[in-house]
């Protein structure tokens, strides 16, 4: 029995050992796989916690995400509302536009008139240049005549000084003559101082018959005068005023045969005696003709001579004494016993006619 139980303890306590030992292995094993297990479940814990912050800070994100789908819901009804608003301001676009098309249209209906008008105007503008070519062609004639007239003015002007100059010169010289003709008659005439001691030369039917004569000056003085010399033939005489002087302001004798048609002359008297009072008149004009009237030489001019211009000098714009005025023309024509005479038609008697009966009184 002992011997069996030997037998049988024997395998038993082997097998006890080796499950002994077995189960040591065993159990360091698990021991190790439990601390990896531990490991691993502190792994896995750590990573539980990190994945659980994780899944925290999803929660968040996924909470802010969805802040943010609301927000952007938000946004997209605004977005919604833009759109509509879009839509209407599209609408009302699309009506100013058909608006601005009809615009364009009115607008391209003005151009192509517009155009019409600048061809018009072009064309007046053509016409213009045309007319402002002749207005230019225009100005400078005006300018030539201008130019023209300012000589013409020049002219008239130097013609309008030696015409004063003349008065100033001539002036002195020139007399009015009164003569006494019996029965209470007077005559009165002009004359020209031709010497410095006093002659006087003048018309003979201005003094011819006179019983007594006076001569008046230019200051006013009234010396008597007497008769020197009368021409036998022509309408010319001399007296001498009654003074000692010799002094008088003699005028400057021409010659007639220098004067020609057109130039300018001065009659120089005393018209109409009885009514008009002061001193000589001067009247210019020009040589009109050389004419023979009678059978004598006269030099016509259209200076103005009048009943008392008889015997006055006609002087040239040197003031020399080219002519003793005489008369008008003689009567045209009777008329209802109303003599017509020409006007602007009067004669003076050539200086060259005198000069030959000049010595006498020398």
């Amino acid at each position: 029995m002992n011997e069996v139980n030997k037998w049988v303890a024997i395998p038993i306590l082997v097998i006890l050992v080796v499950a002994t030992v077995a189960n040591g292995v065993l159990y360091f094993q698990a021991s190790g796989e439990l601390g990896d297990a531990k490991a691993l479940i502190a792994s896995l814990g750590g990573n539980v916690t990190s994945l659980e912050g994780s899944v925290s800070g999803l929660e968040g994100s996924v909470s802010g995400l969805e802040g943010s789908v609301s927000g952007l819901e938000g946004s997209v009804a605004a977005v919604k509302g833009d759109v509509s608003d879009i839509w209407g301001n599209v609408s009302s676009l699309e009506g100013d536009v058909s608006g601005l098309e009809g615009d364009v249209s009115a607008v391209e209906g003005n151009l192509s008139g517009l155009e019409g008008n600048i061809s018009t105007l072009e064309g007046n503008l053509s016409g213009l240049e045309g007319n402002f070519s002749s207005l230019e062609n225009g100005f400078s004639t005006l300018q030539e005549n201008v130019s023209g007239l300012e000589d013409d003015i020049s002219t008239l002007e130097a013609r309008d000084r030696a015409i004063m100059d003349v008065v100033a010169m001539v002036e002195p010289s020139v007399v009015q003559i009164f003569v006494d003709l019996g029965g209470g008659d007077i005559g009165a005439g002009s004359g020209a101082i031709i010497t410095s001691s006093g002659h006087v030369l003048t018309n003979r039917h201005v003094v011819d018959g006179a019983f007594a004569m006076i001569v008046i000056l230019m200051d006013g003085t009234v010396y008597d005068a007497t008769l020197t010399a009368l021409h036998n033939t022509r309408d010319i005489a001399i007296i001498e005023i009654v003074s000692s002087r010799t002094d008088f302001p003699a005028a400057v004798l021409g010659s007639s045969a220098d004067v020609t048609v057109g130039e300018t002359v001065v009659a120089i008297g005393f018209p109409y005696p009885f009514t008009i009072e002061g001193p000589a008149t001067f009247t210019a004009g020009i040589v009109s003709a050389f004419r023979t009237d009678l059978g004598f030489d006269y030099i016509q001019t259209d200076a103005a001579v009048n009943p008392g211009n008889s015997g006055g000098p006609l002087v040239n714009l040197k003031g020399e004494v080219i002519g003793i005025n005489t008369r008008g023309a003689l009567v045209l024509a009777v008329v209802d016993e109303a003599r017509i005479f020409p006007a602007g038609l009067n004669y003076a008697i050539p200086i060259d006619a005198v000069l030959p009966i000049l010595p006498e009184v020398q």
